[in-house]
């Protein structure tokens, strides 16, 4: 009987110690391996990959350099026409993701909470620029020909988040590629797995959950898109699709060269898709959570 039972208790043991070490070694390749991944996006501002032949993307440190005299406009003319990629791709790999924080935000714990969460969901396709200061930006003085932004109506952080994202949809019309704006306070919560096809239809696709939203995705729901105010709220993360760059183009060229934008980037998508200029949407499931938990972002709201 002591015999069994002492070789009962053996096995337990083994067997425990050994799901405790497989455990552990999976827990400490993990770590590893976001390490890795926040050491090569976070102090290199490059992509971290790209799984397209002879496909190169320069992500800029920053998204609007205070400090040059050329100045930021959308060269129409200039996008590359041969850069097909994302318009017929038929993996499941991520969109370009362009994440951007202000200087003083990029040792914060949300941004680095950020960062770690790409590293966990495996997004490869992921590059770091500093985003628009509207202050600084307000005190250069030069808003130029499409950035005409009615600049009485919005605050100067209101500003910086509208140009941030702008700026990011910009590089994925002269690239010719999808592409994702991702603010420093919105982590990955999944695995990109998305067909191109689920979103051919649409022009901008809100990703993420937010605690505001009225709606929300269910449970195990398959990839699809849905439309209306209830499914989005604030603008933690965006895709530009690329699907209809002329869209894109004949919008902007409304709406800015013109002086019609007076609202925030959100309330701006919500005049856009009720006007039906552009196709927005929600992807569900999330694929990103918005938490505006850190104390930039309520001294902004407040």
């Amino acid at each position: 009987m002591k015999k069994n039972l002492s070789w009962k208790t053996f096995s337990c043991g083994f067997l425990f110690g050994l799901l405790l070490g497989l455990r552990l070694n999976q827990d400490g390749l993990q770590q590893l391996q976001r390490y890795n991944v926040y050491n090569k996006v976070y102090k290199s501002n490059t992509p971290m990959s790209s799984e397209i032949e002879n496909f190169t993307f320069q992500c800029p440190k920053e998204l609007l350099p205070i400090n040059t005299t050329t100045p930021w406009r959308w060269d129409f003319g200039a996008r590359n026409q041969t850069g097909i990629f994302g318009r017929n791709i038929t993996s499941l790999h991520a969109p370009q993701i362009v994440t951007f924080r202000l200087n003083k935000e990029k040792d914060s714990p949300h941004f680095k909470r950020t960062i770690d969460s790409l590293a966990l969901y495996n997004y490869s396709n992921v590059c770091v620029a500093e985003s628009v200061n509207g202050f600084a930006w307000e005190e250069r003085g030069d808003y130029t020909d499409i950035t005409n932004v009615n600049m009485t109506s919005l605050s100067r952080g209101a500003v910086g988040c509208f140009t941030s994202h702008l700026s990011v949809w910009r590089l994925g019309l002269k690239y010719n590629i999808p592409i994702i704006s991702l603010e420093s306070d919105t982590s990955a919560i999944a695995k990109w797995n998305v067909h191109p096809d689920v979103y051919k239809e649409y022009d901008l696709l809100f990703l993420h959950n937010h605690k505001e939203m009225q709606r929300k995705c269910r449970m195990l729901e398959d990839n699809s898109v849905r439309e209306g105010l209830p499914y989005w709220y604030a603008t933690g993360a965006i895709l530009y699709t690329n699907n209809r760059p002329e869209k894109m183009e004949s919008l902007f060229k409304e709406e800015f060269v013109q002086s019609l934008v007076n609202k925030p980037v959100g309330h701006w998508l919500n005049k856009v898709w009720s006007e039906k200029k552009w196709r927005v949407g929600s992807l569900c499931p999330n694929f990103f959570e918005q938490r505006q938990d850190h104390v930039s972002t309520i001294q902004n709201l407040g």
